[in-house]
């Protein structure tokens, strides 16, 4: 197997520049990819970035308060488990990690954060197992959980059916009876993924019935709630990040803000997941497709 180009990615906030380049020196400055940004705009996860991802052997995550806030990190470490990244967090604060990380190798800044960067730098050049290091999601029996699962996700289903079939006002009331219903849900089931996926395609529908026609038509979608939607679907793949669902529709908001980078990764993350998922199948063309345009020269008048 040829070397990784990097031992490690460092996945931090900005605000926590300093100790991520104290653990950069301890494994070597150029055996690192460190993103030295001080303000992230646009992009979650550009090409650059993922590039230099896929090169490292390992991600380095520094995990704070300011990092759980951040939706850099978030798409950062998600994206590394997706490509089967050993993640090894380091805590700076008690800001507790998310629940999939929970059982991950991770070190806790004290007195001598230089010593822990240190320890962290020997830990990942002796050898980390391959395979991210993640906690299988809990997803235990539950029959009535299950049923209710079922009957949101088909009353969501038929809400969408109504819109396509022009019935918008009928859509609309729908729609805001499955935003109290999938939010009584994920009050009372806040650890459970499928619960926090029905809840995030809530909003992300919500989405879809003030703006289709512009989505469809390749325009950049401005709305508010497209941050909320991209939240919840970060909830829900804290719980855990390999699920397909959680994944597509994590892709579908970066679409419908024209971050088709980022966009056509997590797509085709919940393809990789489940080859047969006929929206990821759709959605993945009309990313693709909104790329070759996006790409093509304007014309000018003579």
């Amino acid at each position: 197997m040829a070397r990784s180009r990097f031992d490690a990615f460092i996945s931090h906030s900005g605000k926590d520049a300093a100790q991520a380049e104290t653990i950069e020196a301890a494994l070597g400055a150029k055996r690192v990819w460190l993103d030295r940004s001080e303000i992230r705009l646009g992009a979650l996860l550009g090409r650059e970035l993922l590039s230099n991802l896929r090169a490292s052997r390992a991600l380095v995550l520094v995990w704070s308060k300011r990092a759980a806030q951040s939706p850099w990190v978030q798409s950062e470490w998600i994206a590394a488990a997706n490509l089967a990244k050993p993640i090894v967090p380091i805590r700076l604060d008690k800001t507790a990690l998310p629940q999939a990380l929970s059982n991950a190798l991770w070190g806790a800044g004290g007195k001598s954060f230089k010593e822990t960067a240190a320890q962290l730098a020997r830990t990942i050049r002796s050898g980390l197992a391959p395979g991210p290091s993640i906690s299988p999601s809990m997803r235990l029996p539950n029959p009535k959980l299950e049923q209710e699962v079922a009957r949101l996700a088909l009353a969501q289903s038929a809400m969408l059916d109504a819109f396509d079939g022009g019935s918008p006002a009928k859509a609309r009331r729908l729609q805001r009876l499955l935003e109290t219903q999938t939010t009584a849900l994920i009050r009372k089931h806040p650890r459970d993924p499928r619960a926090a996926t029905l809840w995030a395609y809530n909003e992300k529908n919500s989405v879809v019935l003030e703006h289709d026609a512009d989505i469809m038509a390749g325009i950049k979608v401005d709305d508010g709630r497209l941050e909320e939607a991209r939240w919840r679907f970060l909830h829900g793949l804290w719980l855990d990040p390999l699920d397909p669902e959680a994944l597509n529709g994590l892709g579908t908001i970066a679409w419908f803000g024209h971050d088709l980078d980022t966009a056509e990764f997590f797509v085709r993350a919940a393809l990789r997941r489940l080859p047969d998922y006929e929206n990821a199948k759709h959605d993945l063309a009309l990313i693709l497709d909104l790329k070759r345009r996006s790409r093509r020269p304007s014309k000018r008048r003579a």
